[in-house]
């Protein structure tokens, strides 16, 4: 498995799987309420599990005919029911990829909604303060960079405790990092400062692991 592009239904579109699959990139995204539905369905790999194909709707306006006629003439996709959700994938063995896989994979979609809530609230990059492009791209850069230190320090953190990353605070984890900071900046002790590195204790200053209650797992 390769690249996998993991989508709500609004990006559940025929042109859009073509195209990806035209790339060898993979997708597991929610199939659209408003779809019909009416393909023919090739294979029963299990409940709520099975293969169908789908034919190419009619030329969109929007798309020239060169376009049109690279497009595969069917698609054959696999369905996956999980609760109310259906789930179309290009990952289509289930000896590979089990249905309760490709669920788990759609959930992660909501997780890179908290990870976009971080970035823009925790690590306050919901407001830009450089005025040229070349500032802002170094601001975006550095602020993604101080992101993934954090992010790296907290799966070091949570391995020895055996701990899933998804159950650690990123929020508790930024305050720590800034608390290390600032105990190295106020120490006297040079050989500290030579030594300090961008290296998060996995405890906070209370003592307790930098875990909180898992946030909503909720998937629209």
């Amino acid at each position: 498995m390769g690249e996998v592009v993991i989508a709500d239904r609004a990006y559940c579109s025929y042109f859009l799987l073509a195209a990806l699959l035209q790339r060898g990139i993979d997708f597991v995204i929610r199939e659209h309420g408003a779809r019909k539905n009416d393909a023919t369905y090739s294979d029963v790999l299990g409940a709520n599990d099975r293969r169908l194909v789908w034919a190419r709707p009619a030329c969109p306006g929007w798309m020239d005919e060169d376009t049109y006629a690279a497009m595969p003439d069917a698609l054959c996709v696999r369905e996956v029911r999980d609760g109310e959700r259906r789930i179309v994938t290009s990952l289509r063995d289930p000896a590979d990829v089990p249905a309760q896989e490709v669920a788990w994979l759609y959930e992660q979609r909501w997780q890179i909604e908290l990870d976009f809530r971080s970035i823009k609230c925790v690590m306050q990059m919901d407001l830009l303060r450089c005025k040229s492009p070349e500032m802002v791209r170094k601001e975006v850069a550095a602020t993604l960079l101080a992101y993934n230190l954090i992010r790296a320090t907290m799966g070091e953190a949570a391995c020895p405790e055996g701990l899933s990353l998804r159950h650690l605070s990123f929020a508790a984890a930024r305050r720590a990092a800034a608390l290390f900071r600032d105990s190295v900046r106020r120490s006297v002790n040079l050989n500290l400062r030579k030594q300090a590195r961008f290296i998060m204790c996995s405890r906070s200053p209370t003592g307790g692991c930098l875990s909180a209650p898992a946030e909503s797992s909720h998937v629209p």
